[in-house]
């Protein structure tokens, strides 16, 4: 019952500071020129100048004779007070009027609009660009840099100068983060333009007095000298229109290296001699005019607040509370919770792959049973029976790229099945017979695309080159109605989004990439299915917040047996603040060692069928769409082999060969296209499986060597948990470590991330720690009503990484000073600190006590001596729930409730326990531990200085701390819970 309040109170009332911080300030000098600052002193951000282009000219507040740029006006500058969504707040106003070139004369020029707000109770600035009448002939030649530009801040002012920084680039949610100091190496590495606008995060080291690395005066060793660190910690992000909004180092030609970006006069935006490096945030660069009244916004997030008074060596201001704070901030600008992404299916339950890396990628069953002719349909039935028969609790199947057409350029023609691969009834079948939801990967659009209007459709594209972009939320809701309905579609898979995105209709609107997006989303949140990005850029994953259908993204790269994307920890955190699960894609769970299944070796006959040719381990399906036949030809087992070739597939006989092989496939794809005036269709289907298929491969042996680790991080992710082995190959007791008898995935309420001082390590220690992770578990208490009454369990996991201290503040990332005050410590009885009991997954029985005086130190590490421990809190009766010490996750809010201290009501403490509810299902067994904190004196030895100097030995009475550990079995009737006590350890 207490479910729902549980889940409003982990993701509102956490992650905002709680306690009294620093006040910020915001001031404006009279050329509209802006300072942020913390409390006093050094301002650690300054904004100089606005910038926009129109009319194919740049417009520049800091415009000077000879560079170029034509004056802008400045026409008010005005303060105000406010209120609106987000709290209270203050402002500044700056309004603009072009002038002609060279012109003081303010004339009929086009108007634009600058406010800075300080939401000083919320702890951030928001800047919003204006333009009342529009722009006109906007774009530059560099779709990377922008054609507007407020703030601008100066690169090389301000305290933000000894700050590090981790800012997000790239596909895969930005996995090709980058982490430096601001100084030189922000202006030289920090992302910009299209795969680089995201947010960047600003911190300090560790602690204010021991700054490990350096010796010269750029380095944070020499910034401590003159106090100009940088105190606080804070995110810069786009904060509206976030698939037009870019970010852009506007680099000085003669300090850092000229740029190339104008199509206006040569010397324009080339560099300022007198500013330096800039950071401008305004519209990408390849847009062609804005319409009227368009706004741009822009957040800087700042968390001042310190553990405790600030000193020199006071805890900095939280990064990972920081990042959700921001992320916060976002969600309720626009009005997205985190319900959405806690209910997904797919995020909840076992389930399973055949996403690039997986044994059934662009392969059937077939391909490893030769001398059968298999197709998915059976594969996936003969899948979902073997792991029936094992006790795999399998709940969901992701389909990837193979399951239907495509067309020119290798976008989808059709989002419908080949019939050849489903040939006797179809996903209606496999879904009736499996029961499994499905998981659906979709491409770009192809321009011949049977769903547009030019193609004889029904549906409103733009189709320019080989892509196709939809216009109408009808053709999406459409798309997602039949396979809701008859074959069980719970999440539509966005691939490909920069691919879709980079057609120029796209790039030259700043309105039609959200259009396209929101269509979609909207679509399935009214088909009441969920939405998954992949290979999206930051700026997707910003965009993200206005929908609330999405509720995963892909967090690194594609999955292959050995490869290391199971790294994301950066990834994770970024996702987790904006209410997306991250998911890690697919894993073969075999372990190394064990002999490989699959079939059985002899002579292979060519095969024929009206759409489903074979011979060897080389399949070929067809499908006919109006005057064309569309084929494609899976080789199964070849991993080299150059069969992607179009002169051995194209002839006089086929007018039209398309060919290609998939990035990192382990199976080599040709598809083609025929049309039917062509004739003798199954000649040329013969002749296509003659020029394609090569001697009989070797069949797909590939065995994950870090099987435990993938497991380990899927489900630390909190995201989805699916293997990917062909079948006899799934690890049912490795499996079983992430999910209850009924597939229900035991993950912890806030996935895994870096920890804090791994990545200060990253710029400030001589070493960095490397992969150093922690994740949360929240467990309400009986009657609990208020983050107050959430007790927290933790997860750390270390993995190629060096020996590291994991702080109390690392497991404790999400709360404020207050909220870990909170928690009485047993060990001094004066409230003053958290202790936990730890134990490592390997060694289950060895319990430690970690508290701040005794940190966890984690050994030097890699994928194959990974340790994995969980931590639970002691109450202030001095009992601990361990929980399931056989799970990944011991201590997860799906298992376990309603935790509660039990007082007999006399002095003493040893009939006291806790209680706890536990869930699961009819006829489960489980084991649940708890362990109770016991202090027997001991007599040691003090040395103490005697009176003549001399050392003298004291006996005196110490505590000494030790471990009870209690264990309950269990066994789950009809209903499904039971209450579980200790020390009597019973189970009703």
């Amino acid at each position: 019952p207490m479910k729902g309040l549980l889940s409003v109170l982990l993701y509102v009332a956490l992650g905002l500071p709680s306690q009294p911080c620093p006040p910020l300030a915001l001031t404006s000098d009279p050329n509209g020129d802006l300072s942020l600052y913390l409390e006093q002193g050094t301002p650690f951000l300054v904004s100089r100048g606005v910038e926009f282009r129109s009319n194919g000219k740049l417009y520049s507040s800091k415009a000077k004779e000879g560079d170029g740029k034509v004056p802008l006006k400045m026409t008010g500058l005005i303060w105000k007070n406010g209120s609106d969504e987000l709290g209270e707040y203050q402002a500044v106003t700056t309004t603009w009027k072009t002038t002609t070139q060279n012109s003081n004369d303010n004339g009929d020029g086009i108007p634009a609009i600058m406010e800075a707000r300080l939401y000083r109770e919320g702890g951030f600035f928001i800047f919003t660009q204006n333009f009342p009448l529009g722009l006109n002939r906007t774009n530059s030649s560099d779709k990377d840099g922008v054609i507007t530009s407020f703030p601008s801040f100066a690169m090389e002012e301000g305290s933000v100068q000894k700050a590090g920084f981790l800012a997000y680039r790239g596909s895969f949610s930005g996995s090709g983060y980058h982490t430096g100091l601001w100084g030189e190496s922000a202006i030289a590495d920090l992302p910009s333009g299209l795969d680089g606008t995201g947010p960047i995060v600003l911190f300090g080291p560790s602690e204010m007095s021991n700054l490990e690395r350096g010796d010269d005066q750029d380095t944070p060793a020499a910034a401590a000298e003159d106090d100009s660190y940088f105190t606080a910690t804070a995110v810069i992000s786009p904060f509206s229109s976030f698939l037009s909004a870019s970010q852009f180092v506007d680099k000085n030609a003669s300090r850092h290296g000229r740029r190339d970006d104008s199509d206006v006069d040569d010397n324009a935006m080339r560099g300022l001699a007198d500013e330096g490096a800039i950071l401008r945030y305004g519209v990408m660069g390849s847009v062609a005019s804005l319409p009227s009244n368009y706004s741009i916004s822009t957040i800087v997030f700042v968390n001042s607040c310190h553990g405790g008074e600030e000193t020199a060596t006071s805890p900095p201001p939280k990064i990972s509370q920081t990042v959700r704070g921001w992320g916060e901030t976002l969600l309720r600008k626009y009005k997205k919770d985190r319900s959405e992404a806690r209910r997904d299916f797919i995020t909840n339950y076992l389930g399973y792959s055949t996403a690039n890396g997986a044994v059934y990628y662009y392969a059937t069953e077939g391909h490893r049973r030769l001398g059968k002719q298999i197709s998915y349909e059976d594969t996936i039935l003969d899948l979902k029976a073997y792991a029936k028969r094992e006790g795999i609790p399998i709940r969901h199947i992701l389909m990837d790229s193979w399951w239907y057409p495509k067309g020119v350029g290798e976008g989808a023609k059709a989002w419908s099945p080949f019939h050849g691969l489903f040939p006797d009834g179809g996903l209606p079948r496999v879904y009736n017979e499996t029961g499994w939801k499905v998981v659906a990967h979709g491409k770009f659009w192809s321009a011949d695309t049977v769903y547009a209007k030019q193609n004889g459709g029904k549906w409103s594209f733009i189709i320019e080159d080989d892509m196709a972009l939809p216009l109408e939320t009808a053709f999406w809701e459409e798309l997602f109605r039949s396979p809701t309905e008859q074959w069980g579609l719970a999440t539509y898979e966005q691939d490909w989004l920069p691919s879709q995105f980079g057609m120029n209709a796209t790039l030259r609107s700043a309105t039609l990439g959200r259009q396209w997006l929101k269509q979609m989303a909207d679509a399935a949140l009214n088909a009441n299915i969920t939405v998954e990005y992949c290979s999206a850029w930051p700026r997707f994953i910003l965009q993200s917040v206005e929908f609330q259908a999405v509720t995963q993204s892909r967090a690194s790269d594609d999955y292959h047996p050995g490869n290391d994307q199971w790294r994301v920890g950066y990834t994770s955190m970024l996702l987790d603040a904006l209410a997306l699960t991250p998911a890690k894609d697919n894993f073969r769970s075999k372990a190394p060692g064990d002999k490989a299944g699959g079939g059985l070796q002899g002579t292979v006959h060519l095969e024929e069928g009206a759409s489903h040719l074979r011979r060897g381990q080389c399949e070929l399906y067809v499908q006919e769409y109006g005057d064309e036949i569309i084929g494609q030809v899976i080789d199964g087992g070849a991993k080299s082999s150059s069969i992607c070739e179009t002169a051995r597939l194209c002839g006089s006989d086929i007018t039209c060969a398309l060919c290609s092989r998939v990035v990192k496939a382990l199976t080599p794809i040709v598809r083609f296209i025929i049309k039917k005036e062509d004739g003798v269709r199954e000649k040329l289907l013969l002749k296509a499986v003659e020029l394609v298929c090569l001697p009989l491969p070797e069949q797909d042996d590939e065995i994950e060597p870090y099987s435990r680790l993938q497991a380990v991080v899927s489900t630390l992710t909190g995201g989805p948990v699916a293997p990917s082995d062909g079948i006899g190959d799934l690890d049912r007791e490795l499996l079983a470590k992430s999910c209850r008898k009924d597939g229900k995935l035991l993950r912890p309420d806030v996935p895994a991330r870096i920890v804090d001082s791994a990545l200060r390590s990253t710029v400030f220690a001589a070493e960095a720690a490397g992969d150093v992770w922690a994740a949360q578990s929240m467990i309400m208490k009986k009657e609990g009503r208020n983050d107050d009454d959430i007790v927290v369990h933790a997860q750390v996991l270390s993995a190629e990484s060096i020996a590291h201290t994991v702080t109390i503040d690392d497991i404790l990332f999400l709360q404020g000073e207050q909220q870990q005050q909170q928690q009485a410590s047993v060990g001094d009885g004066e409230g003053n600190g958290w202790q936990f009991v730890g134990f490592e997954a390997n060694s289950t029985h060895n319990l430690s006590i970690v508290d701040a005086q005794n940190p966890l130190r984690v050994p030097s590490s890699d994928k194959s001596s990974f340790q994995l421990w969980n931590l639970s809190p002691i109450l202030p009766n001095g009992w601990a729930l361990l929980g399931e010490q056989e799970k990944w996750v011991a201590v997860s809010s799906v298992r376990f409730d309603q935790l509660s201290e039990l007082d007999d009501g006399d002095d003493h403490d040893d009939d006291d326990g806790i209680s706890v509810l536990v869930n699961g299902v009819e006829g489960e067994e489980v084991q649940i531990s708890a362990a109770l904190l016991v202090a027997a004196e001991i007599t040691a030895c003090d040395d103490k200085g005697g009176n003549d100097g001399q050392p003298s030995v004291q006996a005196k009475k110490v505590l000494s701390p030790s471990l009870r550990l209690f264990s309950a079995v269990c066994q789950f009737n009809h209903t499904g819970a039971m209450e579980v006590r200790f020390p009597q350890a019973t189970c009703t």
